[in-house]
């Protein structure tokens, strides 16, 4: 498993009738990634951590050369203590982010988020990145704030590996009940006839896709999920976010 990756991204809202037009030409190009099992892809389930005041997302939506957020992550809602889950630190530097993720049951997760608790017999990669996870969290305060899910088809390119392509269906966030059960009304942060474009690059677009956005008129605009939620649901919250602590819970 890869545990820390480094790119440029580009992102865009757009139609489903264009995402079906553009999915025709990337198969061209592209390769479905392991887990787009079938046309309809998979479903990302994540929960995001903020301070009790939105700190993290208000800062985001700001636009700010640098960003991090950490954030909880998995495919397949855990139904026991063993369920794996991803712990993800994303930082941003003007226009590249990496991404450092460790792979965790659901156990050493909770225990590790609300307890501070380093879970055991890992190598040494996955422990500095846990040391800069727990860092992040006493330095910050946060805890888990929104929830958000969509569905994903995911393709990675043909001869270069590290171009990668996802577009993202029914993306929905949810400030209440913020775990993973199945518990909890969730919201559109997209309008059920939209879809997000995300191009994830090492060094320079393809000259591919870069005369396809132009047919297509698109241009990148960028669209963050995590500070969509807040600008949509979560400045009309009054709730106190502190004390709150990490239960994915049980489906």
């Amino acid at each position: 498993m890869i545990s820390v990756f480094e790119r440029n991204e580009k992102k865009c809202v757009i139609d489903l009738s264009t995402a079906d037009r553009l999915a025709s030409v990337f198969s061209e190009y592209m390769e479905r990634d392991d887990y787009c099992s079938n046309s309809e892809g998979y479903c990302v389930n994540g929960i995001y951590f903020d301070t009790e005041d939105f700190k993290v997302a208000r800062y985001s939506l700001s636009k700010p050369y640098y960003k991090e957020k950490l954030r909880m992550r998995c495919y397949e809602l855990p139904t026991d203590n063993g369920s794996p889950v991803f712990l993800e630190i994303k930082k941003k530097i003007g226009k590249v982010g990496t991404k450092r993720r460790v792979l965790l049951s659901y156990g050493e997760a909770q225990a590790f988020i609300n307890e501070r608790r380093m879970p055991t017999g890992k190598d040494a990669l996955t422990e500095q990145i846990l040391s800069e996870m727990l860092y992040y969290l006493d330095r910050t305060g946060v805890s888990p704030s929104v929830f958000i899910k969509y569905r994903r088809i995911a393709m990675c390119g043909k001869q270069d590996k590290s171009l990668r392509i996802t577009l993202d269906y029914d993306i929905m966030s949810r400030y209440d009940h913020v775990t993973f059960s199945n518990g909890g009304k969730c919201e559109r942060l997209l309008p059920e006839n939209k879809a997000l474009l995300e191009i994830k690059f090492s060094s320079a677009l393809p000259l591919w896709i870069v005369r396809l956005m132009s047919e297509e008129n698109i241009c990148f605009s960028g669209f963050s999920k995590f500070g969509s939620a807040y600008d949509k649901y979560g400045r009309k919250l009054s709730v106190n976010m502190k004390g709150n602590t990490f239960n994915a819970g049980i489906i």
